[in-house]
């Protein structure tokens, strides 16, 4: 890699550490006639006589609950930047940023990430990488910030969202192997590729970036990596010893990343290649096969399976380079610009900040989010992802239902603008009905399906199972399974605006059998799957009382608008089992008065 020296000092802040922030004074070209702040922040890269600049006063707010993650290198934060009262007429892209703190004790060659940051954040690379502002530095700790990703990383999406559409899995993969190639040829190897460290910049079309060059090296010609660092589960064979050169000391080379880009595809599509520790031993040795065929009814194409095999050959010698990686076929079917209708896609959350004077166009994220994959959490969960589907809800077929139909009146009725602010309160399982009680409320993952008539409810009663569409039964599927089979559904009726009941899933999704109970779908499109559920409470519970639970933490959709297999933050499926809790202390639970009924008969 170049000398990097010059490129770490241009990028050096002046800064001043200030109670609840800190300010840079920051040289941009003079403000001419008419001319806004925005348009020479635009220009300021541009070689301008010197008598022709001015200093201008940066001041960046660290507001109260803005650290985003930690690890044992320090911390990452948000911070926003105070509007100039000389001039409000800021560009608005550089409001927020995000900040990592890395403590100088703890992590020795900390200049060495600031170098891989100034490198990689050059103007030939901004497409591909995570961007730097600069670093500055105390006595304690250096700080490089970033630019500030609202939508996360592909792992937060990944468990959200389920399984990726194979085009999209196709153009992730090919954008983050265009950032490996450039990173490979100058001989460096990234050692942390996960989707945690992939954020998701764009998805109208699809537009990742890579982060994180914490533990990224160079590794010059001729020579091998050693250092066994990087994430168990994307480590490739020889970083787990399974490959020893001729030393006595495991070695291996840039090819490291090859593997992970190849695990990270097949995650995107179905699921982790190797789910327990043993399950990569097995493969290098040719006891186990890689399986393109579960979840059932996955259907990748043989070139992306040809795709993914090449990536993860055991040997890293027969490995491909980024790239001829870049020139597989799988890819002649990727286009450039994504067919919105046929592909994932995620809307952005929208959190106000406590500076309300700006916070639209600048959301504070949420908790749950965080810069670097490899970070732990600082709530200590994931407990405030949701999801957000843009398929599947059920739709009016007679009397009984067509399930899964997406149309522009899926969500008939129900107020779908955002919401205030909204924390949660603390659990507190003594305030619930009593069939709500023995929940596992730590590990319970809280989810929402959708129907437009009563009947399906009736059919559900009856038969203590639930069918839909593949999207819908694959994130359901996936939250039973990461909970430990510890999830709860609140079905809703949209045309009656009202939820109609609360079921426990009680078996994992069953992909070989779908009931014959629903009726067909007019588009001709079937269910796929069934599983089984334990109904807790029949009551009816209006949309108009529980209008203000949203879907997530913070500002942003309803609950009572969200798509068919939509999960819902922990907080907000506990503040309508509350309400659900309400109305069975003003009315029996229609439940018990069923099994009475059916006792009496």
């Amino acid at each position: 890699m170049e000398d990097t020296s010059g490129l770490v000092a241009a990028l050096r802040l002046d800064a001043e550490f200030i109670a609840g922030g800190v300010k840079h004074m920051r040289r941009v070209p003079k403000k001419k006639s008419g001319e806004t702040l925005a348009r020479i922040e635009e220009e300021s890269s541009m070689e301008i006589e010197e008598n022709l600049f001015i200093d201008i006063e940066e001041i960046w707010d660290i507001e109260p609950g803005s650290i985003i993650g930690q690890g044992s290198f320090g911390i990452v934060r948000f911070e926003r930047r105070r509007p100039l009262i000389s001039d409000q007429t800021q560009s608005s892209q550089n409001q927020v940023r995000a900040v990592k703190e890395i403590r100088k004790l703890s992590t020795p060659d900390y200049m060495k990430e600031v170098q891989a940051v100034a490198n990689f954040s050059q103007a030939q690379y901004e497409h591909f990488f995570i961007q730097s502002y600069g670093w500055f530095e105390n006595t304690e700790s250096v700080f490089i910030t970033m630019e500030y990703c609202r939508l996360g990383d592909l792992a937060r999406i990944r468990n959200r969202e389920g399984p990726f559409p194979e085009k999209t899995t196709g153009l992730v993969a090919r954008q983050v192997l265009e950032g490996i190639k450039f990173m490979h040829e100058i001989n460096f190897a990234h050692r942390d590729l996960k989707p945690g460290n992939i954020l998701v910049v764009s998805t109208s079309p699809w537009l990742v970036k890579i982060a994180d060059f914490g533990i990224s090296k160079q590794c010059h010609e001729g020579t091998q990596l050693q250092t066994q660092l990087g994430t168990t589960e994307y480590m490739a064979p020889e970083l787990k010893g399974h490959f020893r050169s001729s030393h006595s000391i495991s070695v291996y080379s840039i090819s490291v990343d090859i593997w992970a880009i190849g695990v990270i595809t097949m995650e995107l599509l179905l699921t982790h290649p190797f789910l327990y520790s043993s399950d990569q031993e097995d493969y290098t040795r040719g006891i186990k096969l890689l399986r393109f065929d579960e979840p059932p009814g996955m259907n990748i194409s043989k070139p992306c399976q040809d795709f993914i095999k090449l990536l993860l050959i055991p040997n890293p010698i027969h490995r491909p380079t980024a790239e001829a990686a870049i020139s597989h076929s799988w890819f002649a079917n990727v286009g450039l610009l994504l067919e919105r209708e046929n592909l994932l896609s995620v809307e952005d959350e929208v959190i106000p900040s406590q500076r309300l004077d700006i916070a639209a166009s600048s959301p504070m994220p949420l908790l749950s989010w965080s810069t670097f994959g490899n970070l732990r959490l600082t709530n200590g969960s994931n407990s405030t992802n949701g999801s957000r589907s843009t398929r599947g809800s059920r739709s009016t077929q007679g009397s009984r239902s067509s399930q899964g139909t997406q149309s522009s009146t899926s969500t008939l009725g129900t107020d779908n603008t955002a919401i205030d602010t909204y924390e949660g309160r603390p659990f507190d399982p003594s305030l619930l009905a009593l069939s709500f009680r023995d929940l596992s409320f730590d590990k319970t993952k809280y989810f929402v399906l959708r129907s437009d008539n009563e009947t399906d409810m009736e059919t559900s009663f009856a038969l203590g199972q639930w069918s839909a569409m593949k999207d819908a039964n694959t994130r359901l599927d996936n939250g039973y399974r990461r909970s430990g089979g510890n999830v709860v559904i609140f079905f809703s009726i949209v045309r009656s605006q009202k939820f109609c009941g609360v079921a426990r899933m009680t078996s994992p999704m069953d992909w070989d059998t779908t009931s014959e109970d629903w009726l067909p779908r007019e588009d001709g499109r079937e269910y796929q799957g069934q599983f089984t559920i334990e109904w807790l409470c029949l009551n009816e519970l209006p949309f108009a009382g529980i209008r203000n639970v949203p879907a997530y933490l913070g500002k942003g959709r309803r609950a009572v608008a969200v798509m068919d297999g939509t999960a819902i933050c922990p907080e907000s499926g506990y503040e309508l089992l509350r309400a659900y809790s309400e109305e069975d202390r003003r009315s029996p639970c229609l439940l018990e008065r069923r099994r009475i009924g059916d006792v009496g008969a």
